[in-house]
């Protein structure tokens, strides 16, 4: 892929947040945060991004919408 969807940390820290691959764990943004070296509110705002990405990625575009 040329150009991913996420960066490794976006992935990272969504595969540990929603228990996915060989990162699974469920973890809060704290305990994330702790293993990765970023603030909890980082976290949360590397993640509300990959998730934005992928919404807008996955959901097609409203009628009149771009």
């Amino acid at each position: 892929d040329a150009h991913p969807l996420l960066s490794d940390r976006e992935k990272a820290i969504i595969a540990r947040r929603f228990c996915l691959g060989d990162d699974a764990g469920n973890s809060t943004l704290e305990k994330v945060g702790r293993a990765m070296g970023l603030s909890k509110e980082r976290v949360r705002q590397v993640q509300a991004s990959a998730l934005g990405k992928l919404r807008k990625a996955l959901v097609p575009p409203a009628a009149g919408e771009g």
